[in-house]
């Protein structure tokens, strides 16, 4: 059986070869991402945080690091003997998120000290329901998107992913659940209109 405390194992007489003791699971992650500057293939560009966020959160997740953004993976003594694995990995997560940001962005939370530091600082700025300028930017998106040269599932799924980040900055909480119905269908229905209007002519029979 191997053994993940770093002593070689006792092994019986009978010429085997003495199994290898494997590095901690954190050591491992970092050894293997080392030469990866990018995270995830969704690049922050201030209109896409939720996309983004979520794409990051769930990378972090599957490399069991995600406990450096929430905050309970927290920094050991200087002169603990895990403070290096702790600065390493520190250093590696919060290049992984500066790298998967555009660079106008990216330059803000450079010198910020901790990678907890740039995710609670990014969440503030971009996340937060009633945000102005995200409306906007989500609005402007939504009234130029059109099919263009791509599939209509490729366009729907665009549609439907900015309307998803749109519905989270501007909220609406109605006190009659039977208004709440009523304005809600209203809604979908000029969403279906929306993404009819923006098929290509050649499909226009489809929105008959």
């Amino acid at each position: 059986m191997m053994s993940r405390s770093g002593e070689t194992p006792d092994i019986s007489s009978g010429g085997s070869a003495p199994l290898v003791s494997l590095p901690p699971i954190g050591s491992l992650c970092v050894s293997h991402d080392h030469g990866t500057p990018q995270i995830t293939t969704i690049r922050f560009e201030g209109t896409n945080y939720l996309s983004w966020a979520r794409s990051v959160t769930l990378a972090l997740k599957s490399r069991r690091l995600f406990g450096y953004l929430s905050g309970t993976t927290r920094a050991p003594s200087p002169t603990s003997p895990d403070w290096s694995q702790w600065d390493s990995e520190n250093s590696l997560v919060m290049s992984w998120l500066t790298n998967s940001m555009q660079e106008s962005i990216a330059r803000n939370y450079l010198f910020l000290d901790t990678k907890t530091d740039i995710w609670k600082r990014v969440k503030i700025t971009y996340s937060c329901r009633g945000n102005a300028a995200q409306i906007f930017q989500l609005r402007r998106q939504i009234f130029l998107l059109g099919q263009g040269d791509r599939p209509p599932a490729a366009y729907y799924f665009e549609f439907t992913q900015l309307y998803q980040e749109y519905d989270h900055f501007d909220s609406l909480t109605l006190v009659s659940p039977e208004d709440e119905v009523l304005i809600r269908a209203q809604e979908e229905r000029n969403r279906i209109f929306e993404f009819l209007h923006g098929l290509n002519r050649d499909l226009d029979l489809i929105s008959v």
